[in-house]
């Protein structure tokens, strides 16, 4: 499920803790940016979510979306996040020149 907004300052979502929502990693991949992001439930599962920016003179994009489920581990949590963020730009992001 896409979402259109993410937040760093507040966490938007009830199931997860009041804590902050942690930006934990910015990485280039093919021409796109992908920012993960990651904050533990108050089950003490991890969720993530990560944002796709890319930008051109003529065209530009934006995605922000969670990958599924919740996972044991922050580093489980990135990792799936990043992966699938990666899966998007592959797939379906659109390319700009």
């Amino acid at each position: 499920m896409l979402h259109s907004q993410v937040s760093q300052a507040t966490n938007p979502t009830p199931h997860l803790s009041p804590d902050p929502i942690e930006l934990v990693t910015t990485q280039e991949y093919q021409k796109c940016t992908i920012s993960v992001l990651v904050s533990q439930t108050v089950t003490g599962l991890w969720r993530s979510r990560y944002v796709l920016i890319r930008f051109s003179p003529s065209k530009s994009a934006y995605i922000a979306a969670y990958p599924d489920g919740a996972y044991a581990t922050r580093e489980e949590a990135e990792a799936a996040a990043l992966q699938r963020g990666q899966r998007i730009v592959d797939f379906a992001l659109p390319t700009v020149a």
